[in-house]
């Protein structure tokens, strides 16, 4: 009976939880109608959204109005997959074929700062780690320790089977 109603307030608990958190969120009109797959906030106001057709959107305002930003040194039709930033001035994109944009001037230009792979894949996700680090997912896993300039595949240590950046430093 103790175990019963101990699980029935945790649920009530976390269901009341839910509905607060869910009276936060108002929905925004985009200016673009291609798929996003990534977002990224730097602070509380200046956030990034990525997508297909080489989609990069901008907000300053917490993410009520967003700007279509152009990547032209993106070939045309590119998928970005991934975006983060190591501060407000340098931050990645990972696109298709193993293709990594960087800027270090917040967004006002990219360029391509890598191709992972030979054969490559697609970036899948880009995740920050500190002020420098980041990784990068293809069929591999890459690792960046100066904001994204050079980029080593790791190799050993990493568990078999599927696996996220999360655990990994």
């Amino acid at each position: 009976m103790k175990k019963t109603f101990c699980a029935a307030a945790i649920l009530l608990f976390c269901l009341q939880g839910f509905s607060l958190a869910a009276l936060s969120w108002q929905s925004v009109s985009l200016s673009s109608s291609t798929r996003l797959k990534a977002v990224f906030f730097i602070n509380s106001s200046e956030g990034w959204a990525v997508g297909h057709s080489k989609t990069v959107l901008k907000t300053t305002d917490g993410g009520i109005n967003w700007s279509t930003v152009n990547i032209s040194a993106a070939p045309a039709g590119d998928n970005f997959n991934a975006v983060c930033f190591f501060n407000q001035s340098a931050g990645l994109i990972g696109g298709g074929a193993g293709r990594i944009f960087s800027t270090n001037d917040g967004g006002a230009s990219w360029s391509l700062a890598t191709t992972l792979e030979s054969q490559p894949g697609a970036v899948l996700d880009l995740n920050r780690k500190n002020e420098t680090a980041a990784l990068a997912v293809t069929q591999k896993i890459y690792k960046t320790t100066d904001s994204g300039g050079t980029w080593a595949q790791m190799t050993g240590g990493l568990p078999g089977g599927t696996i996220s950046t999360e655990g990994i430093s």
